[in-house]
């Protein structure tokens, strides 16, 4: 998991001004559960503040989470961190629909 985030950080905080976002997922427990990670920063960030934002931002996601229900969101001015186990790309293709009665 660090060695993901710390990848994804680098390679956003390097991105060019149209392209300071980066996402990946991992598997564990035998890869039966998955957890997805996304990573933003605003256009206008350095190289360095943005390494800060996005590092801040994942210290407080874990900071208030815990495996099995590891997922959160830190969004601030200038940056944006997601962990979780659905991906915002591929949302699941069966939804429940019972009704509520």
């Amino acid at each position: 998991m660090d060695s993901m985030i710390n990848k994804l950080k680098v390679k956003v905080a390097g991105g060019g001004a149209l392209r300071k976002y980066a996402s990946d997922s991992i598997h564990y427990d035998g890869d039966e559960h998955a957890l997805y990670v996304d990573v933003q920063c605003t256009p206008d960030l350095t190289k360095e503040d943005c390494l800060k934002c996005l590092t801040k931002g994942s210290n407080e996601i874990r900071s208030f989470t815990r495996k099995p229900l590891f997922s959160g969101r830190v969004i601030s001015t200038n940056c944006y961190v997601r962990y979780d186990h659905t991906s915002i790309f591929n949302p699941p293709a069966k939804y429940d629909t019972k009704e509520c009665g």
